[in-house]
């Protein structure tokens, strides 16, 4: 895991936001806030973009049209946009936001757990979802 923060002179450490993904390279890697640290992932290897791609497009051509089945999305998950996560994959029924990230719970968020994704997760996403449903 890396960290990024704001730390300037004479400047306190400040928690990162959502509004700090503005200053996050489009490098392929994922950039998610934890507790407003940054925590970036590399881009999936091979197997797990198959995977992926295969029960997304499942899902999508059986879901009902009123639901979105959406490939790695954005989701805000706190009022203070400190906790920010892209899931694989997510089922939503909501419209697309207007501006910036979802900020509503999917009604399925799916991790494809590889190899190089174990502890991040089974531990600290699923450890924020119990969080959230409490």
């Amino acid at each position: 895991m890396s960290v990024m923060t704001t730390r300037q002179p004479d400047v306190s450490e400040r928690r990162l936001t959502v509004d700090d993904l503005e200053n996050t390279p489009d490098d392929g890697r994922r950039y998610e806030w934890v507790d407003g640290r940054l925590d970036v992932s590399p881009a999936p290897k091979p197997l797990h973009s198959v995977v992926d791609t295969r029960l997304t497009m499942h899902l999508a051509l059986n879901a009902p049209d009123e639901l979105l089945v959406l490939a790695a999305p954005g989701i805000n998950l706190d009022g203070d946009h400190t906790h920010h996560r892209i899931p694989d994959l997510t089922i939503f029924d909501c419209e697309l936001p207007s501006q910036g990230y979802f900020d509503v719970p999917p009604l399925l968020a799916v991790e494809i757990v590889s190899p190089e994704s174990v502890l991040r997760d089974n531990h600290s996403k699923r450890l924020r979802v119990r969080r959230l449903r409490h």
